[in-house]
C-alpha cells in the first residue's frame, strides 16, 4: 500500500463494452444524467488500514446512504461494520453475502470476483446454495411428476431451479408449459435452432451464467439422444457468445440484432433494428422472437435473484 493512502480500491475495467448506468444520485446532491453509457468495473479487492478505519464525515440525503454513523466504512466504498473487527486485529474481512474480502489483497483476487463478472466454469465451481433450501421433490403433486421427468429427460438432469420452483407447483406447471410453448412447440413459427441460439445470447447479456449454461449445454447435446441437441462444439458455443458474433444469414442477423436490443432495454429498441426485423420476419415471428428475448429475460432475473447455483451437470458438454 503506498505510504499515503487510504484505502486502495482494485479492479478491471472493461473498455470494450459500454452499459447503461442511471439514476446515481452523487453525495453533493448532483443529479447524473439520466443514463448513460459507462465501461463496466468489477471490483476485484479492496484494501484498507488496520489501524485507521474510514469514517464517513458527511451526511446528504437517503439516496446515497450516507448515514451519520461514526466507525462505520462507508458503504458505497463496499465497505460494511461487519469487517471492522477483522480489519482491526490485521486480518481479512469478509463482506456478508458479496464474497468480497478486505484487507488481503492476494486471497481477494482469487475469491471476489462478484457472480455478475464471473464465467459459467467458475460459477459452477462455487460451493453455494440458492437463498432458501431446494424443496423435496417428494412433494411435488403426482400430475406434476410426469412433466418433471420429461425435462429431466430432455435435458439429462434435474436443474437446480426446478427444484426451488417446486414450492409452488402451480408456478412450477406454469413456466413448463411457456417454456415449451415458446422453444419447441409444434406451432411454432421460428426455427427451434435458432431459438435456442437466441435464449443463449440473451441469457450472456443478461449475466445469467445459470441459463447461459444450460442453453449452451442444449446445443452441444447429441443430436442423436432422446432430448433436445444440435451437436455444436465448445468452439462454436464461444464464438456464439462472443459479443461480436453476427451470423451470415441476413434473416438471422435481424433476430440476433432485435433480441440484443430488447434484452439490454425493452423500452428503447432502436427503430432501424425494429425495421429491419419487421421487413425480415411475419407478424407471428415477430412476437414469438419477442416472447424467446422476454421469457429469458423474466428466467434470468429469477434464477439470479434466488441465487440458484449453476447445475454441475450443465457446465459440461453432453455431446457424445
Amino acid at each position: 500500500m503506498p505510504a499515503h493512502a487510504e484505502i486502495i480500491v482494485e479492479g478491471e475495467v472493461n473498455l470494450e463494452d459500454l452499459f447503461d448506468e442511471e439514476e446515481i444520485i452523487a453525495a453533493t446532491m448532483y443529479a447524473l444524467p439520466k443514463k448513460q453509457k459507462l465501461p463496466e468495473l468489477n471490483v476485484t479487492a479492496i484494501t484498507m488500514r488496520a489501524d485507521r478505519p474510514i469514517y464517513r464525515n458527511h451526511q446528504a440525503v437517503p439516496d446515497t446512504d450516507h448515514q451519520a454513523l461514526p466507525g462505520c466504512a462507508t458503504r458505497r466504498c463496499g465497505l460494511r461494520a461487519g469487517v471492522a473487527e477483522g480489519l482491526g486485529q490485521g486480518r481479512p474481512g469478509r463482506l456478508p453475502g458479496s464474497g468480497w474480502v478486505i484487507g488481503d489483497r492476494r486471497a481477494a483476487r482469487k475469491t471476489t470476483r462478484t457472480r455478475r463478472a464471473m464465467t459459467t466454469d467458475e460459477r459452477a465451481g462455487l460451493e453455494s446454495d440458492p437463498i432458501v433450501p431446494y424443496a423435496d421433490p417428494a412433494d411435488l403433486p403426482a400430475p406434476l411428476r410426469s412433466a418433471i421427468e420429461s425435462y429431466r429427460q430432455r435435458m439429462g438432469f434435474l436443474p437446480n431451479a426446478l427444484k426451488l420452483y417446486m414450492y409452488r407447483p402451480q408456478i412450477l406447471k406454469c413456466l413448463i408449459e411457456i417454456n415449451n410453448t415458446i422453444m419447441r412447440d409444434a406451432s411454432g413459427h421460428l426455427d427451434e435452432g435458432l431459438e435456442r441460439r437466441i435464449a443463449a445470447v440473451c441469457s450472456a447479456l443478461d449475466h445469467s451464467p445459470c441459463c447461459v449454461a444450460h442453453n449452451a449445454n442444449t446445443l452441444k447435446s447429441s443430436v442423436e439422444g432422446e432430448g433436445e441437441g444440435w451437436g455444436w462444439s465448445d468452439a462454436e458455443v464461444r464464438a456464439l457468445l462472443d459479443p461480436g458474433f453476427e451470423p451470415d444469414d441476413p434473416v438471422e442477423a435481424a433476430c440476433f440484432a432485435f433480441a440484443r436490443a430488447a434484452t439490454r432495454d425493452p423500452s428503447d429498441v432502436p427503430q432501424t433494428v425494429i425495421a429491419r426485423l419487421t421487413e425480415a420476419l411475419t407478424p407471428p415471428q415477430v412476437i414469438e422472437l419477442a416472447c424467446v428475448a422476454g421469457f429469458w429475460r423474466m428466467y434470468d432475473s429469477i434464477h439470479e435473484s434466488l441465487y440458484v447455483p449453476v447445475d454441475r451437470s450443465s457446465s459440461r458438454s453432453r455431446t457424445k
